[in-house]
This record gives structure tokens, sequence and C-alpha cells, in this order.
């Protein structure tokens, strides 16, 4: 029995069949064939999240891969576990099974129409009684139906329970005859389980379908969705159905034939080319979520027809990408077939090299370093001790030297002067060139991240897939208005200054939007505000708890950006988020967790998603603090409800929440920032009133990644032996499938939101180091020294190389919008493995945002507010009423070296008058900003401030 080694984790929620029919209508179809899968599970993952274990014990551990493991072995003892939607009706569970020992009334199976532990239907091998198919209602057994079968330890059967209307059949191993047959309509839905009694067992590959055909897809070489690079030709032979076809006799090209995966399950995968004097050596990679496959083909055998090259494996809503590589000879392109199958997938091809202990390389951030801070690179496979040198790109001179340890070459000690490019020199081997400056990182940062989130909304100009919320393809989870709103409180004169330059604002869906009088960061807020208003009111659609939440981040920052946001048009959103805010339904929501989550905010919100980041820990802590300061300001008579919903969650996290578990910290991927933003959120805001031991939390999360973060690329890793909580050394998480740019972009959040609130100087020190060492890590210090954008070389300043290829198409339609992450190393590339597979790559609007709260937290943290008197030369607290004080502001606004730039702070008197007061650079290409001010009389103090919110830094001066 095949078995899948890197598979895909929970694939449930939603087939938009529809989308598909629409996704899919051009193409060629030939035949429906197969059902499609509506929830499938391999634990590959390594936890059972979404399963719940009402007996038993129940774990998942390693047997060759992931299995789901019940290790009680009583002769007498039941164990279960259920999955899935009770409201399920017709379908199909199978899964493997292996049983781990025996006894003569042993017998372990699978479970359909589960409606409670007294009322489902149960396929089972028995020791003695063979196959057997049981229905317990109101607690009570009756076997429907049996048939001999012998079974043996330590071996893998599949069993198949097949249920539709009130017919029942029962398979084992031989999944197209069915063994037993029978008629009961006793039970007419339910969820999915497993069960053992007597007897230890094992689990792997369990699916769902729901009986929907899923029709064959033919992608040709003249699609929308097809990718060449080298040198292709026109040929003049016909290929499939007459299409056109392709040629390429030059080594290294490749075609690429790209779609989503209509259904979670298996695809036979095949190939089409013409009658010529072809290559004997065509070398095919499918790729999808679940791995690689490599195949090489002999063009020169059964041309002019369909070749089967492999049997793969793909979730659905994932993308299934062919591709053909040039070896040598003459080369054919033209169709490629994916048809689903009930066949098993064959094994994957080994991910990559076992690791390079040998070749000497030197990984750097490729666009720069900020001055003044940790500048760290990696060099491979050289000794400690080994000498390396900064040099200057200009006449190589060495302007800084050390010694490598642990191979790493730790410069931070080099704060030239004025910015220029140098590189980094050891072993004989020399890094990328790279700049050294004042707020570098967020210089080329934000303008592409902010690009992005404009580019990539879900708007009348490109909707994508219909599967977002405001943003293409961006689910429930992605956090858009968050961080948005984070990164205007961090650095607001930042975006101020910006050049209003909304994309496609004339044919944006509202009326009102299409004139911009903002800034293009507060127009996305107004956006997103508005769509999440316009699904409820206009559409219909009760919405889910994450963007529920999202809309308190609006209402907090409201006085803030009052001038651009009218008072009528906040009251709708504040009226319309606390009438909603209890609601506890949700209709529009993907990869949902077992049907489980209680969307009702004043709810304690237990559910935790799975590596899909669907639910991260604690999302629901931050905007129930937003609203509750919303209530006070605003007079609402409720404010008391959101602060104990605060409270409680943020209680049950501390409690009940295991930050060791790999699972619920980086097993979250680019969702695991919000749970450390929100302990510390409520430990700074509110530490007096926090619950008891939050702030023991954060240090123990802090120490735990610190010890992750032992290694040559400063890495923070799934799970290491030596962090004391255990043998699993992991680095990504997702092993070799799933692509996690997201984890690493917005670590630097996590990692600066507890700094923020700790003392130890060594641990605050080493949790900036290994922020930014994620931010490297994204910008190509990492083992294939590539940037995680394709085009990063083309829109991020100093950028060398960037990632392998992007998913042309696909629910977000993302390839061609500015800053997208593509793809990371997964796990294969770790420790060093430049030649490892590149595995899955598509972009996601979720990973970016990640990045955007790492942005806002990295401006934060070089906030600094000073008022002085009138010559600079000391700080004050108390001026007299019409003197002049100084104001001095250091934040990342110097952006441009060779100019004087300049920034705003908001002065406020104690009579309640507010205004700005503009500053600019003390000098050019300086850290600080400077104005003066005339002390205002009528007024007993002024203050002076920057930032919003958690961000903000405020100066008290006494009027005198």
């Amino acid at each position: 029995m095949s078995r899948r080694g890197w598979g895909q984790k929970v694939r449930m929620g939603v087939l938009f069949i529809c989308l598909l029919t629409l996704a899919f209508g051009g193409l060629p179809l030939e035949r429906s064939a197969y059902a499609a899968a509506i929830f499938s599970d391999n634990w590959e993952d390594g936890n059972a999240t979404g399963w719940t274990a009402s007996s038993g014990s129940w774990s998942v551990v390693i047997d060759g891969t992931y299995v789901y493991k019940q290790s009680g072995t009583g002769s007498t003892a039941e164990s279960l576990t259920y999955a899935g939607n009770s409201s399920w009706a017709n379908y199909t569970v199978s899964a493997e099974m292996k049983l781990n020992t025996m006894n003569a009334t042993a017998a372990s199976g699978v479970i359909g129409r589960y409606a409670d532990g007294n009322n489902y239907y149960l396929l089972r091998l028995h020791a003695t009684s063979g196959l057997q198919l049981y229905r317990k209602s109101g607690g009570t057994f009756t076997l429907l139906g049996s048939s001999p079968y012998t079974m043996d330890l330590n071996t893998w059967h599949t069993l198949k329970l097949e249920m539709n209307g009130s017919t029942l059949k029962g398979y084992v191993d031989d999944l197209a005859t069915a063994k037993i047959t029978v008629t009961d309509a006793t039970i007419t839905q339910g969820a999915v389980g497993l069960r053992t009694y007597g007897q230890s067992a094992s689990f792997d590959s369990l699916t769902v379908d729901d009986g929907a055909a899923v029709a064959p897809i033919v992608m040709l070489n003249g699609d929308a969705s097809y990718m060449e690079s080298g040198t292709w030709l026109n040929s003049s032979l016909s290929g499939y159905n007459g299409s056109a076809t392709r040629y390429s006799t030059t080594g290294g090209s490749t075609a690429k034939w790209s779609q989503y995966a209509p259904a979670t399950g298996n695809y036979n995968v095949y190939v089409w080319y013409p009658t010529s004097n072809n290559t004997t050596n065509a070398q095919y990679m499918i790729n999808s979520l679940d791995g690689t496959w490599t195949k090489s083909v002999n063009q020169t055998l059964n041309p002019n027809g369909w070749n089967l090259i492999a049997t793969v494996s793909a979730a659905s809503g994932t993308a299934l990408t062919v591709t053909l590589n040039v070896i040598s000879g003459n080369t054919r392109a033209n169709a490629v077939k994916v048809e689903y199958t009930a066949n098993s997938a064959e094994p994957q091809t080994p991910p990559g090299g076992n690791g390079d202990t040998t070749t000497v390389a030197v990984f750097v951030n490729q666009s720069g370093y900020d001055l003044d801070k940790p500048k760290r690179a990696t060099v491979t496979n050289v000794a400690d001790g080994t000498p390396f040198y900064v040099k200057k790109v200009s006449d190589n001179s060495t302007v800084f030297t050390g010694s490598v340890s642990g191979q790493i070459a730790d410069f931070s000690a080099w704060n030239p002067s004025s910015v220029a490019e140098y590189y980094v020199q050891s072993g004989g081997q020399n890094s990328y060139p790279f700049a050294i400056g004042k707020y570098w990182m967020q210089r080329v940062s934000i303008g592409p991240a902010l690009r992005f989130m404009d580019q990539s909304r879900q708007d009348t100009f490109d909707v994508g897939g219909n599967t977002g919320y405001g943003w293409r393809d961006s689910h429930q989870f992605s956090f858009e208005l968050n961080s948005l709103v984070l990164q205007y409180m961090a650095n607001p004169s930042a975006y101020e200054r910006m050049p209003y330059g909304i994309s496609n604002l004339s044919t944006t869906e509202y009326p009102d939007l299409r004139v911009q009088n903002e800034p293009d960061i507060i127009w996305l807020m107004k956006f997103a505000a508005e769509r999440y208003y316009d699904l409820k009111v206009n559409e219909g659609k009760d919405l889910h708890a994450l963007i529920k939440g999202q809309l308190a981040y609006f209402l907090y920052i409201y006085p803030e950006i009052s001038q651009y946001v009218s008072a009528s048009f906040y009251a709708q959103i504040r009226d319309f988020t606390v009438a909603q805010w209890s609601n506890p339904n949700s209709s529009l929501q993907w990869y949902d967790v077992g049907g489980s989550s209680d969307n009702n905010l004043f709810a304690t919100q237990s559910v935790i998603g799975t590596i899909k980041g669907q639910q991260p820990p604690g999302y629901a802590i931050v905007s129930n603090l937003m609203m509750y300061e919303v209530a006070k300001r605003d007079g609402l008579p409720n404010a008391q409800a959101f602060w104990d919903a605060a409270y409680n969650n943020c209680a049950w996290l501390v409690n009940s929440v295991n930050l060791n578990d790999p699972a619920n910290t980086k097993g979250q991927r680019m969702s695991e920032h919000v749970t450390m933003e929100a302990l510390a959120y409520f430990q700074e805001m509110y530490g007096a009133q926090a619950p008891p031991g939050l702030s023991a939390k954060i240090a123990g999360w802090s120490d735990l990644m610190i010890k992750r973060s032992a290694n040559l690329w400063d890495l923070r890793k799934y799970a290491d032996p030596q962090d004391g909580t255990g043998t699993l050394d992991q680095w990504t998480g997702g092993l070799s499938a799933y692509n996690e740019p997201g984890s690493p972009a917005g670590f630097q959040a996590s990692a600066y939101a507890a700094r923020r609130v700790l003392t130890d100087p060594a641990v605050k020190s080493r949790l900036q180091q290994i922020g930014i060492a994620q931010i490297d890590d994204v910008f190509g210090r990492n083992p294939f020294g590539r940037h995680f954008s394709y085009d990063a070389p083309t829109e991020i300043a100093g950028v060398d190389k960037g990632w392998f290829t992007f998913l042309n198409g696909g629910y977000g339609d993302l390839m061609s919008v500015p800053g997208v992450l593509d793809g990371a190393p997964k796990e294969s590339a770790y420790p060093f493995s430049p030649t490892a597979d590149y595995g899955y790559t598509e972009g996601w609007v979720a990973f970016n945002t990640a990045w955007n709260d790492s942005l806002a937290y990295a401006a934060a943290d070089d906030l600094e507010l000073k008022v002085m008197n009138a010559s600079f030369s000391s700080e004050i607290s108390a001026a007299a009423a019409g003197s002049v004080v100084g104001i001095k502001l250091k934040a990342p606004l110097n952006f441009n070296e060779a100019a004087v730039e300049t920034g705003q702070v908001v002065v406020t008197t104690s009579a309640g008058a507010r205004s700005k007061v503009t500053l600019s650079e003390a000098s050019v290409n300086d850290y600080y900003f400077t104005a003066t001010l005339t002390v205002p009389s009528g007024v007993s103090y002024l203050d002076v401030s920057y930032g919003i919110g958690l961000f903000k830094k405020t100066v008290r001066v006494t009027v005198t």
C-alpha cells in the first residue's frame, strides 16, 4: 500500500464548484471521473488539530511518516475520535489502518455519520469475524452486514465506508468492489471518526469525498497559465486536437503548465507531444503542495497520444504544476492532462541533498542592513576562527575584519558614516553586495509592501477566485486591516508624505472611494471597512470573528484619521460592529477548523487553527481591548463586556495553551505573530490589570525562541532537540510541502512585541538580533541565497536574486503584484542543501500582511521623542508661556540621504486643542528631525506626541 511521505494536512471547507467551472470552462474537458474530497488528513504536520478524542490514548507519531495512533491495549476498552461536520450526509470516508496488537475480540475501523458517541455507522475489521458494518443507535450496536476477511498485524489495510441515502457499502483494500452492501435509513448525517476496541491501531491518509464529479483538465501551451523560460520556437507540427506545438534544443529552457487542483486526492498526469526527431530524455517535474515527482520521458515513444508519466497527489485549491526541463536534444512542448483517479500516488522524488558539508558560500541580506543594528551573514562550511572581511565595492578596500563563529560573520560593530555598497569575503568567497544606511530596511520595504496591499485587493479590476473578503484569495485570516492600522500607528508621517497613488481608482467598487483625498494607507483602511460592512448589510453574509475583529482596529484609530473619515461613516461602521460582535454565525469562511468556531467575540475563542494558520491563539484579545477603548471613548454601555472578553481570552491563552508546543507557535505559520503581539499588547497597555502569569508566559516564550534560533542562519526553527521541550528536530515545520514565507516575515513582529515588555537586556538584544535575522532570511540570507519574491531584483533596491519562479494565475492572481512573497526554503534545504527542491510556490496575502506587522513593530522600535530648550542643549519638562521650546524626533523618516526630509508631531493642549508641527532633518542624512514651538498661554500643559496607541511616544510639558 503506497503512503504519501510529505503530504497535505487538513484541507476542508467549501469546494467552489461554480468557481471551478468558470476557471476551467474554457479548457477541453473529457469525461467526468471521480468524486471530490471535502476533507482529508494524513497528519503530516505532526498534530491532530481538528480531531476530538472522546476516549482512548490518541496521538500523532512517526511510523515512517506521521500517523494517528491509538496506543491503548485494554482488552475491553473502546477508543474513539472524530472530526468534520455534523451536517455531512452523503459521502464516502476511507482511511488506511494498521493493527498494532491483537486479541480474539479486538476490532478497529472507520466511522461515518457520527452524530454523537451513541449514534453512528462503523465499518471495522474484527480479529475473527472479518469485515463488519455496524449501526450504533441510541447506544445500541446492531450488525448490518459482514464479510470474511483475514487481516494481519503490522500491515496497512484500506477501509472505505460509502453512504448514499439509505444505501451503505463497505470496502477493504479492493476499493472498486464492495464487500458489504446494506440498506439502513436510521442515521442520515454526521461527521467522521476512527474507533478501536481492545487493541492499538494506527491510521493514515483519511479522505472524505462527497460524490461530486471531477472532470479531467487539459492544459495547452497557448493557455494563459502557460509559461516559458529560455529559448522556445514555434513548430509546424500539430499537437493535441490540432493545437500548436513548441520545441527547444537549448539546455536549461523550461515550459510550465499550472492549474489549481479541483479536489483533494490523486491525479494521473499525462503529456502529449508530436512525432519528430525527439529527445530521449525530456525531464518533467510535477509539483503540488504535497511534494515533487520528477520523471524522465523518452519522447520518441508513443508520440501523438496521451502518455501517463506519473500518479501524484494534490490538495483542493492549490496549484498543480508540470514543468518540462530541456536537458538535451529536440524537446517538444504541447499539452498536459491531469485526471482525478482512485489509484495510489507514486512515491515522491526525494526533495534533495542530505546536506552540503563542503561548499563555502557567503549569504547576506542582499538589499542591505540598518545602521547601528545587528548585521550578520552566514558563511557555510568554514571553521570557527576563519577570518572574514567587509569590503567596499567601489575600491575593494577592507573596512572591517572579524572571525567567523558558528558559521556566522557578525559585523554589527561596523557603522559607516555614509551610505555605500559593501560585500563580505570569507573562505575565498564573496557575498552579493549590500548597502548599510539609516533605516535601510524601512526605506526599501514600505513602498513595495504598500503597493502590494493596493494592487492585491479584490476589486472590480480583479476579483481573482472570489476567495477572499477584501483581498484576493485572502480568506478570513489574513489580518489586512490590522496590519495597515499598525503600520500607520507606528510611523504616520512616512505614509502621510507618500504620493497618493491608489490603482484602478476610477473603477473601484465603491463610488464614494473613486476620488482620493487621503494617503493610500488610509484609503485602503476605508476600503476594507466598507467592504466588510457591505458583505453583511447588502449581501447578507455573516462575518467571521476574525473579520469583525479587523473592524476594531479601524474604529480604534479613527480619532487620528478623522480628517479623512467622515463622522457619519465612522458611526455607521461602529454601530454595525457593535451589533455584530456577538453574532455566533459565519457564512463566509474557508478552512474552517472542524466547524467548531464560535464567532461571538465576547466568547473565549478556544479553538486553535492548524498549520493553515486560520485561528492563531489569542486572536480576539487585541480586538476586544480596542473595542473596550472605543466603547469608553464614545460612551457606549457595554465597555465592560469587551474588557471581560479580552481578559478571559488572555487568561485562557496564559493558562491553557502550551507555547512550548511548536504547533501553537511556528505551526501557525504566517499567523503566528498574532499570538505574541496580543500577549505583549495586554502586558504593555494594561500590565497592572493583566491575568496572573502573563509576564512569565512572554518571558518563557522568548527564552524558547532564542534556544530555537541557535544555528548558522539565526533562523528560529520549528523545534530543536536542544530547546528542552523534546527530541523533535525540524527547521520549517512544513516539512517539504508547505510554503511558508509568512512565518519568518512575521516573526520580527513577535520578537519585537515581546522585547517591548521584557527587562533583561541580554534577552532583548538577542530578540532584536533574531528578529532582524528572519527578515534577512526573506532577503537572501538562506540556503538558496534568494529573496522570497520572484520580482524582488526589479522592485527592491539592491536585491540580486529573486525566488526561482512564481505561480502564474491562481485564485489570488498575484504574479504581477509588487512585493508579493512567492516562496521560501523548505525543510530539505536545511541546514545547508542549496540544490534541494525549492518546493511549492504561490504568493498569498497572508504572507505579506505578516511582513506588514514586522515593518510596523520595527518602525516603532526606532521612535524617540524629546522636548528640549530652544538651543536643543538639554531636555525640559516645564516651560513658560510664550517661551520657545525645541522638539526632537527620531523616527524612520530619513529615506534619502541627499535631501532634507520632514515629519510631523501632534501637539495637544490641556484644553484639548490639537495641532501638527512640521519637523525637518537637523541636517542632511540625520537621525533626528527638529522644530521649535512657542508655548501658548492659557493652558496648564502641552503633550507632544508621535505615533498612535501602543506605539505612541508622548512628552508632557508643564506650562508655567
